[in-house]
C-alpha cells in the first residue's frame, strides 16, 4: 500500500479532513456578505409567504442540495422553490431533479452572473425559472429567465412600464424594478 503525504488534498490526517480543490470552490460559495445574507432571507420570506398562502409548494435555502443529474455534483443555490406537484422528488438530503425556481445571489468573490456555467446547467436540466440577483455596488440589478418550450432560457422582461418582473412559476408573484435597492434596507447595509 502506497503511503500518502499527511495533509494531501482529500486525505484524512487523523484530526481533520483536508479539502481538495473542487471542495474549496464549494466552500468559497458559503462566504456571504451581510447584504447577501439579508437579501437571501428577505427573498426567502417573501416567496415562502406567497407560496405558503396559496399552497403552491415549498421554498428551501442553501445549503439544501439540488441533484440535477446523477453524474454531476449537486448544486446548493441560495433559494429554490418546488411546486406541490414535484414534492415527491424531495428527500431528507436533497431534491432529486430540477427545482421549479432557482434564485442565486451574486457574491463579492464571484464573477457577474454568479457563474455562467450554472445558467447553462440549469437550462440543460430543465429548471423552469432562474433568477440572478446582483447586489454588488455598481451593479444592483438582476436577471430573470424562464425556460422556453424549445428548452432555452429567455429573459423575463419587465412590464410595459418597466416597473415589475412577473414570475411564470409563481402565478401572481412579481418584483418591482429596483425594489431590492430602494429604501428596502438601512443605508449602512446597502453601501457596504
Amino acid at each position: 500500500m502506497e503511503a500518502q503525504q499527511p495533509g494531501a488534498a482529500g486525505t484524512d490526517t487523523g484530526t481533520e479532513m483536508d479539502w481538495n480543490e473542487e471542495d474549496q470552490d464549494d466552500e468559497d460559495q458559503d462566504v456571504e456578505t451581510l447584504l447577501h445574507t439579508i437579501i437571501r432571507f428577505f427573498l426567502y420570506d417573501l416567496i415562502n409567504d406567497f407560496a405558503g398562502f396559496l399552497n403552491l409548494g415549498v421554498v428551501l435555502a442553501a445549503p439544501f442540495e439540488m441533484q440535477l443529474n446523477s453524474g454531476q455534483s449537486p448544486h446548493s443555490p441560495d433559494l429554490l422553490f418546488v411546486r406541490r406537484s414535484n414534492l415527491n422528488r424531495l428527500t431528507p438530503e436533497r431534491l432529486d431533479g430540477p427545482a421549479d425556481l432557482v434564485v442565486e445571489i451574486v457574491s463579492d468573490h464571484r464573477a457577474p452572473g454568479d457563474d455562467p456555467r450554472k445558467l447553462w446547467e440549469y437550462q440543460q436540466a430543465g429548471v423552469p425559472e432562474y433568477w440572478i440577483v446582483d447586489p454588488r455596488p455598481g451593479s444592483k440589478g438582476g436577471a430573470f429567465y424562464h425556460l422556453t418550450p424549445e428548452g432555452f432560457y429567455a429573459p423575463i422582461l419587465p412590464d410595459a412600464f418597466g416597473h415589475r418582473a412577473s414570475s411564470r412559476v409563481l402565478p401572481g408573484f412579481w418584483l418591482p424594478g429596483g425594489w431590492l435597492w430602494e429604501s428596502m434596507f438601512p443605508t449602512w447595509v446597502i453601501s457596504s
